[in-house]
């Protein structure tokens, strides 16, 4: 599959993440069906969309008429095969419960056209075990989106066992299409890059600092394209004080505390 053949988004999951996941695509000019297992949740969504979209055009980062035709892209379905039936990606934004996800997967292997890829927006489990269970494993991943999902730039692609080359860079090319600023990490280890520099379940002092040089490699590498912006220069470089540095040496201090006791 080609990036101008993908059509349809769906998102599995309207809540804190997926509602905002939704939106983005939509903007970015996607049709757009949210899925979850209320139609109060899925209301809820929309308005929470609706906010969003009105902030966005109060700011300037949308107009009044691009507010308006995303919306007109966003629809909404509790039935799971109607929903994502037709669609040629699938965002996963259901809560971190790895039965669940697995679960998921496996419905939407039975459901979805032979295709459609399925991205995990898991913040740290593991990819390959959550596609164990279905055929596609090599069009299974992770776009981990940070909170708020509609205003971070940064999601993080993470490749399973499984996952091809192929769908990887497709993956890739369709978040740089919608404005965002992924990295990608071609082996799972625990919790990726973000959560497994603050985690105290996944953070190592030696497992941080070879994520800190890698991270840092690559918002020096960003900083200096010729694309970047003087603004969004500072901006990176701001991020890589609060989410690489000041994680790194509280896991630091943490695990000290440990090996020496109190």
């Amino acid at each position: 599959m080609k990036l101008s053949q993908i059509k349809n988004i769906a998102v599995v999951g309207s809540g804190i993440m997926g509602h905002g996941i939704g939106q983005t695509f939509a903007l970015g000019g996607y049709e757009v069906t949210l899925n979850d297992t209320s139609e109060a949740l899925l209301n809820k969504a929309v308005q929470q969309i609706r906010s969003n979209l009105s902030a966005f055009v109060q700011f300037g980062m949308t107009t009044p008429e691009g507010a308006k035709e995303a919306l007109s892209r966003i629809k909404t379905n509790r039935n799971l095969k109607e929903a994502a039936g037709e669609s040629d990606f699938v965002v996963e934004a259901l809560p971190e419960v790895m039965d669940l996800k697995k679960r998921l997967f496996q419905e939407l292997d039975e459901y979805c056209p032979s295709h459609t890829i399925f991205a995990s927006n898991t913040s740290g489990l593991s990819l390959t075990e959550m596609a164990s269970g279905i055929k596609r494993r090599d069009r299974a991943i992770i776009a981990h989106w940070w909170n708020p999902p509609h205003i971070i730039p940064a999601v993080e692609i993470v490749k399973g066992r499984y996952t091809s080359d192929q769908t990887v860079d497709l993956v890739y090319q369709l978040l740089v299409h919608i404005g965002k600023k992924p990295v990608k990490l071609l082996k799972e280890v625990p919790g990726f890059l973000g959560t497994g520099f603050s985690s105290p379940y996944t953070a190592r002092p030696c497992i941080v600092s070879r994520k800190v040089l890698l991270l840092l490699k690559i918002l020096i590498r960003r900083s200096r394209e010729p694309s970047v912006s003087g603004r969004l220069r500072s901006g990176l470089w701001r991020r890589a004080i609060w989410e690489v540095l000041i994680p790194f040496l509280v896991s630091l201090n943490t695990f000290s505390k440990r090996s020496t006791g109190p």
